[in-house]
């Protein structure tokens, strides 16, 4: 049976419905997302001229123009202008309701890991691009919804990639060093040689890794690794050597001895009562 594009609707990535506004200075403009419908309904909302405030959980974020505000409705927030600092300017503005599986926990992923507001100044291709969906779907003329839930794939993933290089270009050398650790804790590090790559002593890596995650690298690498060998233990049938080459460790040896002080067992005795 043929499945038409309508079918499939709730399960693509669509535009629910879009707006553009123009708001004259002193003109009221404040909305609370609490109990706005459709309820989890992600807006894309992109400031041309003028800034607003963006208020969640008791934090204010300015959103100035070429900038990309993320919000949700039914969210516990709200924004507009309230403030004459932001009311002496026309504000200028587009928006994209957008729906669809899965699409939400992307959007949320995005906010969390970087900010509900996104700098698009730098690079305006990113307005442009949200610009064009924006005509595709106001136009009274047909356009194909697969072909506009593609377009959004490739958009929210590009703005995965801006933000995370954004944020590495702000983050200090030691910063990312730490970011090397916990992304990749199966790496044989040599703390040493990471901290010299970096412009940094050992002491000093060490220090700023205990500030952030709460225990030292060498401790934090310990629980990791050991956490990943026992589930490889009681999941796959790898030889222990293998699984001890996979963690990085050096030594067979010494992963027994961290498997055996964690769980009281050899690692083949936890593997054969598991």
């Amino acid at each position: 049976m043929e499945v038409s594009e309508q079918n499939l609707l709730p399960t693509l990535w669509h535009v629910q419905f879009t707006g553009r506004l123009t708001i004259s200075p002193g003109q009221p403009y404040w909305f609370d997302n609490r109990g706005r419908t459709p309820s989890n309904s992600i807006v894309f909302q992109i400031s041309f001229e003028g800034s607003i405030l963006y208020q969640v959980k008791h934090q204010t974020i300015e959103v100035p123009p070429k900038h990309l505000l993320m919000f949700v409705y039914g969210e516990s927030s709200s924004y507009g202008r309230k403030s004459s600092k932001h009311d002496n300017q026309p504000y200028d503005n587009m928006w994209l309701n957008l729906s669809g599986s899965g699409l939400l926990q992307h959007i949320s992923l995005l906010r969390s890991r970087f900010s509900p507001v996104i700098d698009l100044s730098s690079d305006t291709s990113y307005i442009d691009q949200l610009i064009n969906i924006y005509r595709m779907v106001s136009t009274t003329k047909p356009f194909s919804i697969t072909t506009v839930s593609r377009l959004l794939h490739n958009y929210i993933n590009d703005l995965f990639v801006l933000t995370e290089s954004q944020r590495s270009s702000e983050q200090l050398p030691v910063d990312r060093a730490v970011d090397q650790i916990i992304n990749q804790p199966t790496y044989p590090w040599s703390l040493k040689s990471l901290a010299a790559s970096v412009g940094c002593s050992r002491e000093h890596l060490t220090r700023h890794f205990t500030q952030r995650i709460g225990q030292p690298p060498a401790s934090y690498l310990r629980s990791i690794r050991v956490k990943r060998a026992i589930q490889l233990l009681i999941n796959s049938n790898l030889p222990i050597p293998q699984i001890a080459q996979n963690l990085g460790y050096t030594s067979v040896h010494t992963l027994a001895r961290h498997i055996k002080e964690t769980t009281g067992y050899s690692p083949q005795n936890y593997r054969n009562n598991n």
